[in-house]
């Protein structure tokens, strides 16, 4: 069998450097904390001390808020929970999923341009999910803190093929 090693780069192992690029800045950035909540939407969010799940195109803000994946399952980001599994006293299955996604930060004033380049993008059609296929990546995608901030979480074991695809989209909008 032929070694191909050397016609592919060796995937990133830790925190990739930051790109800037006219009005683009892409990071990769580390959370708090990553929990997946599964089961009733109102038991879910009681649990994770919030009242409402960040969808498209809501901003999420601080360090603790919840993220809309489906209409019975939301992750949410910081918090305390420390308790894994199926929580029968309230209905729930929570799973601590912080090795589970890696996350981007895209900012600047021509960021959103680059998401455009692979989904359709309109804050005139909002979703409650923030769930999107961005270039052929199941990605969760909301802005944070700011309108021109975006965080992106995908799997972990497709975060080498994300960064480069990012990196190739910004190079095309920068041109």
């Amino acid at each position: 069998m032929r070694n191909d090693t050397a016609k592919w780069p060796a995937p990133a192992v830790g925190p990739r450097g930051q790109v800037q690029a006219q009005g683009i800045t892409l990071d990769q950035i580390t959370l708090p904390r990553q929990v997946l909540i599964s089961g009733p939407r109102d038991a879910a969010m009681a649990l994770a001390g919030t009242t409402q799940a960040t969808g498209w195109p809501d901003v999420a803000m601080g360090d603790h808020y919840a993220l809309s994946l489906r209409r019975d399952r939301i992750l949410m980001v910081g918090g305390q929970i420390d308790s894994f599994g199926w929580r029968a006293d309230v209905g729930l299955a929570t799973s601590d999923i912080g090795t589970g996604y890696t996350v981007f930060s895209l900012q600047g004033p021509r960021a959103e341009k680059v998401l455009r380049t692979g989904t359709e993008l309109s804050e005139k059609i909002p979703s409650a999910s923030c769930l999107r296929l961005w270039n052929g990546y199941d990605i969760l995608l909301y802005r944070h803190t700011a309108t021109d901030r975006y965080l992106l979480h995908v799997g972990s074991a497709l975060a080498e093929g994300l960064w480069d695809m990012l990196n190739r989209q910004i190079r095309m909008v920068s041109a």
